[in-house]
């Protein structure tokens, strides 16, 4: 508007009042622009400058270095308190497996005192089984001495057994087998290692082998005494053996 009005006068008076202004607007500036090149106003101004600058970074800077202490403290007090729940979180966690895992080792315990019980009425059992066992197995014979004299015709020689239980024996056999080229000649008892009913001699078939049974009246050593040609290998076999007795030549 204002330049239009300026517009109107000029062409009524003749004169470019715009034109002037125009020119007058740049010599102020110019003006201006000196005044500020002068000495002593550009070290004013500096130095004005130089005493507000710590102000006015302090009015600029201050405000965000609170803003950002604040965020971090914000931070650090969520960590404190995410690190104290976590780790209190932690604990209950920790003691209710602690409690969980001493639960179970209580029944475990448990469970092997009520095994161990257990065991210790199976082998108390199993004793009393055995004793029952050993009770009702009939006595057994084991060997108790061993004799050797020469005879006319070669060797005699007597083997005396006693029972394992003191309980009568029953119908005694003995099997006498020679291993080697002797013969023998003879098998049977003596009446002094006890009373006994039965023949005094037994069987002998081929000079090898040779059987013989009788029963002791009373007390006495289930006793066998066999004559032999001559010093040798042999075996003799009970019915109330365990197992058969070897007699080597070279150790009697």
């Amino acid at each position: 508007m204002l330049f239009s009005v300026l517009g109107v006068l000029g062409v009524i008076t003749g004169y470019n009042i715009y034109g002037h202004l125009r020119g007058l607007n740049e010599k102020i500036n110019q003006r201006i622009t000196k005044e500020f090149e002068k000495p002593n106003i550009s070290k004013t101004i500096e130095l004005v400058a130089k005493d507000n600058a710590a102000q006015i970074l302090i009015n600029n800077i201050e405000p965000e270095v609170v803003e950002f202490r604040l965020t971090i403290d914000s931070l650090i007090s969520n960590t404190d308190s995410i690190i104290k729940s976590t780790a209190l979180q932690f604990s209950n966690n920790l003691e209710e497996k602690s409690n969980v895992i001493e639960e179970k080792l209580v029944v475990i315990n448990n469970s092997l005192n009520e095994i161990e019980k257990s065991r210790k009425e199976i082998l108390s059992i199993e004793t009393e089984m055995n004793n029952i066992k050993k009770l009702a197995e009939p006595p057994k014979l084991k060997q108790k001495g061993f004799n050797k004299e020469s005879i006319d015709n070669g060797l005699r020689l007597t083997v005396n057994f006693e029972p394992t239980k003191n309980e009568p024996l029953g119908v005694i056999t003995f099997i006498v087998t020679i291993l080697d080229d002797a013969k023998l000649l003879k098998i049977g008892t003596n009446a002094k290692y006890g009373a006994f009913t039965g023949g005094e001699q037994g069987n002998i078939s081929n000079n090898k082998i040779g059987q013989y049974q009788y029963s002791l009246v009373g007390s006495g050593d289930p006793t066998v005494v066999i004559e032999v040609s001559k010093q040798c290998d042999f075996i003799i076999e009970s019915n109330y053996l365990e197992k058969p007795v070897n007699f080597n030549k070279s150790k009697y």
